[in-house]
């Protein structure tokens, strides 16, 4: 019998997903994990001033970039950390939403970290879901 895939979803893809699917593989299950956002967002210097990136960008791309930018203030907010450990985990945050039916097929336990990430989720997946 196959072990199951699961799947931890989050907005970004960054933290409690990446989080949750180093935890899963280190005790030896079969974990995938996805962000359901439209981009991947980072605090800045303020609210209103966040760092933005595309799905599927490196990790070690943003961890870079970041550090050169401002050292000090993604040290102390904890975004270095969190992409130290998602680039040993993975090496790009992945959107749930480019799933295709067959991707879909291959999980069998989905969990969403917010309550509006699983109406993303959920709303995007019935049409699929009715076709499986």
């Amino acid at each position: 019998m196959t072990t199951p895939m699961f799947a931890m979803i989050c907005a970004n893809n960054v933290n409690r997903s990446t989080e949750a699917h180093d935890h899963l593989h280190a005790a030896g299950l079969r974990v995938c994990s996805f962000g359901a956002g439209n981009k991947v967002r980072f605090p800045g210097r303020s609210r209103y001033e966040p760092h933005i990136y595309e799905f599927f960008t490196p990790y070690e791309v943003m961890y870079r970039e970041l550090k050169a930018e401002n050292e000090a203030l993604f040290r102390h907010n904890g975004v270095l950390a969190m992409l130290e450990r998602d680039i040993l985990t993975k090496k790009a945050p992945q959107k749930w939403q480019d799933n295709s039916t067959t991707d879909l097929a291959q999980l069998d336990v989905v969990v969403c970290f917010e309550d509006r990430i699983f109406d993303i989720v959920l709303e995007g997946s019935l049409p699929i879901a009715m076709l499986l």
